[in-house]
């Protein structure tokens, strides 16, 4: 069987600093010295604002994002970032499944690779990602409770239970949001040496419904948009902040010569 390749994950920022930078988190590597002595890297995090706005100066989006930068980065800029600063930033967008007792979650962050001291150009912020990975989950129809028609879940992933069709496959569908929009949630996985990263994604109107008609799981995939936070009141009454990536454009991956011919000699033995 043919190897996944690793992704693309970049991401193009500019916006302005609306929380101060605090300690994040540190990351110790070996010395190239001796093993004993580590070189510990650490990272601090901030908020970003950005929005995102067309050609006609119609806003589609106005999120606040939560950014991890290396202390390395910030030693080359030539001031300290404070509130209030625009920056440019080029890095990606990570997600961290994360396993609790009763549950899990997905932590969302966007990982700076560049930093610089920049300006809202006319006015304009920019808010950009571009990706390659595979489709591992897309929207699908859920079994529900015949008294309450609430849709039911497995008691250990939390996850919704899939209403299978006769030959035991799960129905892809789409759904209507508040909006009456058409809208597709789904799951990409984005490679890397190391590590996949399952980034939550969401289409609208007919993009929608060609995830949920035209692209099988597994599917290697090509796809821009950009990153938002929403926020919700979940059954609890307490205020939730999510991201997830708004894709706009998305496209089979063309089968490289490598693969076809790999594929070919598998077929021949």
């Amino acid at each position: 069987m043919t190897e996944k390749n690793n992704g693309i994950n970049n991401t193009v920022w500019c916006g302005e600093v609306i929380k101060p930078l605090e300690f994040s988190h540190e990351i110790p590597h070996k010395s190239t010295d001796t093993e004993e002595d580590t070189v510990v890297e650490k990272f601090y995090k901030f908020s970003l604002k950005t929005k995102v706005v067309t050609n006609k100066g119609k806003e589609l989006d106005d999120s606040v994002l939560p950014m991890v930068v290396s202390e390395r980065h910030l030693e080359k800029l030539e001031k300290d970032i404070e509130v209030g600063d625009v920056v440019f930033i080029r890095g990606s967008w990570r997600a961290y499944t994360i396993n609790e007792e009763t549950n899990r979650k997905v932590e969302q962050v966007g990982l700076v690779n560049h930093i610089v001291h920049s300006e809202l150009k006319n006015g304009k912020y920019l808010n950009r990602f571009d990706f390659q990975g595979y489709l591992v989950d897309k929207l699908y129809i859920p079994q529900r409770d015949e008294a309450t028609g609430r849709p039911l879940r497995d008691p250990e992933t939390r996850k919704f239970l899939p209403l299978l069709d006769e030959e035991g496959n799960k129905q892809w569908t789409v759904r209507l949001n508040r909006e009456k929009k058409v809208v597709n949630d789904y799951f990409i996985a984005i490679n890397t040496n190391n590590r996949s990263f399952y980034i939550p994604c969401v289409s609208y109107f007919g993009l929608a419904k060609k995830v949920a008609e035209e692209f099988n799981l597994g599917s290697e995939l090509k796809g821009s948009g950009y990153v938002r936070s929403r926020t919700y009141v979940d059954n609890s009454g307490t205020e939730r902040t999510v991201y997830e990536a708004v894709v706009v454009s998305l496209e089979l991956v063309p089968e490289t010569e490598k693969i076809a011919e790999e594929v070919n000699n598998e077929v021949q033995e």
